[in-house]
């Protein structure tokens, strides 16, 4: 194995670990996002997964 595919390897590894810990960040936010609706009595996380669903089975 040359130094090339071991660089573009460890690349890969950390641009997958940045996606996964942008994601992760994003499910934080919606979550937060979600309790601050309920607190509020706008929209709770119940209908919040059913209009997730439905939307996702629209496409």
């Amino acid at each position: 194995m040359n130094l090339s595919v071991k660089k573009e390897g460890k690349k890969q590894n950390r641009a997958t670990d940045q996606l996964r810990e942008e994601l992760e960040m994003l499910e934080i936010m919606l979550s937060s996002l979600v309790d601050v609706l309920e607190e509020n009595r706008i929209v709770g996380h119940k209908e919040w997964e059913d209009r997730i669903k439905k939307r996702l089975s629209s496409k």
